[in-house]
């Protein structure tokens, strides 16, 4: 078991920091929203304990809005906007490199130090590389697990998926919806993550197959996922949809929100996206490795 964890060494890295992270980011929310009562409570003290009968019409909504906000804690979604928009969002190059840095450490080594023919001439080579694929794939779940985590900590802060305190307000994160089935919504959510995730693999297994070299395989596999999405936001949502369709569709075809989920145009189109992405990935990766004699070759030109 020590040897099995000593070799997801990256992976096990980077899930304790994402996982640090979202806890707290996550307690750092919580503790705003506490804040955010006491604030409610003094102001209520203050201003409207003994409303007079030369209050304004304003001041008597206002009022009646903070009594009803007093000593109650957000609900599940106001909170997860405020912790995705504001604490847990970061450059999504972050989480590009959060992903693709480790997974390409197995392929690059496995090709580059011909570990793979070495274990080819004792197993099947169908074999050989799903043990290599393995440890690449590893890393595609967690980011989808720190989000479960989120998502965990703040039911067991608000017991509940309440979204009622988002109807009053003229613009949400999210459609209202989408929202009535909580758990569809938020498994569809980490559905999504990890197909994008899944794909980000693909593309750094697509790239070692040809560059064996771990550090130029990591920055072709960079700059091969923003041209992706650049072709996405410019080729296809600005010129396609935008200018010869007069959609906003376009926005669905989006590979750098992880973070996030966009429900603009509902679930379905967002999920088929990322799946018909992730699945066309994978068929790119199965034909760059399917040639076993070329890849041996390959590998045997690396001294």
């Amino acid at each position: 078991m020590k040897i099995k964890l000593k070799n997801y060494w990256p992976h096990i890295l980077a899930f304790v920091i994402v996982v640090f992270w979202a806890i707290n980011t996550s307690v750092d929310t919580m503790k705003w929203d506490m804040r955010r009562q006491e604030l409610d409570n003094e102001l209520y003290s203050q201003h409207c304990m003994n409303l007079g009968e030369n209050t304004t019409e304003d001041q008597a909504k206002t009022c009646a809005k903070v009594e009803k906000r007093r000593n109650q804690t957000y609900s599940f979604f106001p909170l997860l906007s405020e912790e995705i928009d504001f604490r847990f969002r970061v450059s999504p190059t972050v989480f590009i490199l959060l992903i693709i840095v480790p997974s390409g450490m197995y392929i690059s080594k496995y090709l580059k130090n011909r570990i793979l023919l070495t274990e080819n001439n004792r197993q099947s080579y169908k074999k050989s590389l799903r043990k290599a694929f393995k440890k690449s794939y590893a890393m595609a779940f967690v980011l989808p697990a720190s989000l479960l985590l989120v998502f965990a900590l703040f039911f067991w802060y608000t017991k509940s998926f309440d979204f009622s305190s988002f109807e009053d307000y003229t613009m949400t994160p999210w459609r209202l919806e989408t929202m009535k089935y909580p758990l569809l919504f938020l498994g569809s959510w980490l559905l999504n993550t990890t197909m994008i995730c899944l794909f980000y693999v693909n593309c750094n297994l697509f790239i070692s197959r040809k560059f064996h070299n771990y550090f130029i395989s990591t920055i072709l596999t960079f700059l091969m996922i923003i041209g992706i999405e650049l072709f996405f936001e410019i080729v296809v949502n600005s010129l396609i949809c935008r200018l010869i369709f007069h959609s906003e569709i376009g926005i669905v075809f989006n590979i750098f929100s992880l973070h996030t989920f966009l429900d603009s145009f509902g679930v379905l189109p967002t999920l088929t996206f990322s799946t018909v992405l992730c699945i066309l990935s994978f068929v790119a990766v199965g034909l760059a490795y399917r040639n076993k004699e070329k890849l041996v070759l390959d590998c045997e030109k690396n001294i």
